[in-house]
């Protein structure tokens, strides 16, 4: 991709766009991610690329539930390690949580790739000035026992067929409380079945 100017009003879209491309050619990716992406990039559109306030005040009260659960955890899939993968291990961090890769086109190869992805942006995440409060030291050692779990796959969704019932025990199956990034709703009733808190 060449040079995008600043003034282009679809920048950080583009910026986007580029980044899941480049990870789907490093098989990080399902092949149906990117038109996962552009659902949710329509959605987006039809709302002004703008984050409502009634977006804001959920942002604020999934915070405060993650922070007050006794077993949180943050769920992740392709796309969003990909886009979001620094942001989510920084409020893992904060949180005091794990996060777990969940996907539904699992493979083994597929799961190292990600894992390892996240193990490389753990990594730079805490070596990047820390957020106001924290010093430089307790930073670095916060993130880095930020666990990444899914590859060792011993747990269990019990209400949810497929790939993405396949969970970590330390992480989705004993959690009080999940943040689903992105989710098609399924995970999502089974997870509140099961008595858990859904935060999408």
């Amino acid at each position: 991709m060449g040079e995008i100017p600043d003034s282009h009003p679809r920048k950080a879209s583009l910026l986007a766009r580029a980044k899941l491309t480049e990870a789907a050619s490093q098989g990080l990716l399902a092949e149906s991610a990117l038109i996962a992406h552009g659902r949710g990039e329509a959605f987006d559109y039809l709302l002004g690329e703008k984050t409502s306030k009634s977006a804001s005040l959920a942002i604020r009260e999934t915070a405060a539930r993650l922070l007050n659960a006794e077993r949180p955890v943050i769920s992740l899939n392709g796309n969003t390690t990909v886009l979001a993968g620094e942001q989510a291990v920084m409020a893992a961090a904060i949180i005091g949580c794990p996060v777990e890769v969940n996907i539904y086109y699992r493979t083994p190869e597929r799961m190292e790739k990600l894992t390892s992805t996240l193990e490389e942006i753990r990594n730079k995440v805490s070596r990047m000035t820390p957020p106001t409060g924290w010093n430089d030291a307790h930073w670095h050692d916060t993130v880095n026992s930020v666990e990444i779990l899914g590859a060792d796959a011993d747990g269990r969704i019990e209400g949810l067929e497929g790939p993405r019932a396949i969970c970590s025990s330390r992480g989705i199956e004993a959690a009080d409380a999940v943040l689903v990034p992105l989710e098609d709703g399924d995970r999502c009733e089974a997870l509140v079945a099961l008595g858990k808190q859904v935060l999408v």
